[in-house]
């Protein structure tokens, strides 16, 4: 059994002990064998803490539906059964319910930029270069004596440097979660994706310094690297959709399923995932980012998929029963 599938295991026992605790269904020889479990793997507790999560979100959303949804024992099995439908993906992505950080939620309020889902928006930056913001994302600017600092603090960012008139000229550098990017007069674009950080460059030249990691990389104009704080990623061809979002389309260039969806993702207010049966299908094509529900019909008549509401705003993509078509290509 590979590791997403144990995790997904997991997953199901605590939402299965979960509901039926709610349910007041577990006599007391099972409420014992529950604390039994608990205590038998870390992972048991954090399963259970992830399930608690879920359902607190659903009672405190403004939508009446969501909420009597988990007042009742069916429906409440309904929307766990939804969330497990998320497969492995689900363990990683359950994020989306948890409360970030505090620290996180000041520093997004508090920045000097920002924008809400699905919106995008341009900066001038004092030195005449120009920042855009994708959806959901948030920066700080800095520009001091010797440097000229932009923070990134979620989301995705694509910057035009231009060159600098003071002397001698100030180094422009962005300051990510698991390092620092120093820009060799650029068009580049930076994404943010929490366990890691990429960069694409499409002119000139970035110098990526992991924050822990020793030594650094630089990536020059048509390429791409991920990085974390220990260590930065091989260099490949840089992606299309890390530019192409400033037209607001999805350029996949024979991307997997998976990650079309994180993209699209990033423009819903809502959760949207695909199962892990459908992840590694491949789609090749342009996508409105703008227009979600074109998208999914376009993805669910050309890919072994189905599209499932659960809710409105809980939406997973997953397989047909017969698979057939491996790769959707689409313009739009």
């Amino acid at each position: 059994m590979n590791s997403v599938t144990h995790e997904h295991r997991i997953l199901e026992q605590a939402a299965e002990w979960f509901a039926s605790m709610q349910d007041g269904e577990l006599s007391e020889p099972q409420k014992q064998a529950w604390q039994a479990w608990l205590q038998a793997d870390p992972r048991h507790l954090q399963a259970w803490q992830r399930v608690e999560l879920v359902m607190q979100r659903f009672h405190t959303l403004d939508d009446p539906l969501a909420r009597d949804m988990v007042r009742h024992p069916g429906s409440r099995r309904r929307v766990l059964k939804a969330m497990l439908a998320l497969g492995g993906v689900s363990v990683l992505s359950l994020s989306w319910w948890q409360a970030p950080a505090m620290r996180q939620w000041s520093n997004i309020l508090l920045a000097d930029h920002g924008t809400q889902t699905g919106e995008r928006q341009r900066v001038m930056l004092a030195d005449g270069g120009q920042l855009w913001l994708n959806s959901a994302s948030a920066v700080n600017i800095n520009y001091k004596a010797r440097e000229r600092l932009i923070e990134l603090i979620s989301g995705e960012v694509w910057i035009e440097t231009a060159r600098d008139t003071q002397q001698p000229p100030r180094p422009l550098s962005v300051h990510t979660r698991h390092g620092v990017l120093t820009a060799l007069g650029t068009r580049f674009a930076v994404r943010d994706q929490g366990q890691v950080v990429h960069v694409a460059v499409f002119e000139g030249a970035v110098e990526v310094r992991p924050q822990h990691g020793l030594g650094k990389l630089v990536v020059g104009a048509g390429r791409q690297a991920s990085f974390n704080a220990g260590q930065s990623g091989p260099i490949q061809a840089a992606d299309p959709a890390m530019q192409s979002w400033l037209k607001g389309m999805l350029v996949a260039d024979n991307l997997p399923l998976a990650e079309v969806v994180g993209w699209l993702g990033s423009y819903f207010r809502g959760h949207l995932a695909c199962d892990p049966a459908v992840a590694t299908l491949r789609v090749v094509g342009a996508f409105p980012l703008d227009d979600l529900d074109r998208v999914l019909h376009t993805l669910a008549q050309t890919l072994p998929i189905k599209v499932n509401r659960l809710l409105p705003w809980w939406i997973t993509l997953e397989p047909l029963d017969h698979v057939a078509h491996p790769v959707s290509t689409a313009t739009r």
